[in-house]
């Protein structure tokens, strides 16, 4: 992403985690204390980069909201892919502490990233030569097919 500014920053609002103005995205040092915060939030204003059109601050309108929500959705999978599910499963990394731990991400982006999967996948899939269960968000299966 050499064509964006990544700007951190102490001097923005408190309910701002971050904001993508064009090119700019501005990280909030002040909500963004640790460096799995700071990653997340990074994501989630890339995604804002791609896919937001005009300025949403204002989450009192549907559209504004729906535009947040794509954007958290694609930031939590870009650092939290099903091959990374996969990955931590078969070294025994199962717990969503652990699992965000691992990709440094935090406990938060891995439980929204599993509930996202598990809405727009369903509660059971195949993906590659694996059969995914979501049974809860503490609790995923997943086997190889034979």
């Amino acid at each position: 992403y050499n064509h964006l500014n990544f700007t951190f920053t102490n001097d923005m609002p408190n309910k701002l985690r971050g904001l993508c103005i064009g090119n700019d995205i501005y990280i909030n040092n002040q909500t963004n204390k640790t460096i799995s915060e700071k990653i997340v939030t990074i994501s989630e204003e890339i995604a804002h980069f791609e896919t937001t059109i005009g300025n949403i601050i204002d989450q009192q309108s549907l559209m504004n909201r729906k535009q947040e929500h794509l954007a958290r959705k694609l930031g939590g999978e870009r650092l939290f892919t099903l091959d990374d599910l996969i990955r931590c499963w078969q070294n025994g990394i199962r717990a969503p502490w652990d699992i965000a731990e691992e990709l440094d991400i935090t406990v938060e982006s891995v439980l929204a990233t599993i509930e996202n999967y598990r809405n727009s996948l369903g509660v059971r899939f195949r993906y590659k030569d694996y059969c995914i269960r979501f049974i809860s968000d503490m609790n995923v299966r997943i086997k190889k097919k034979i």
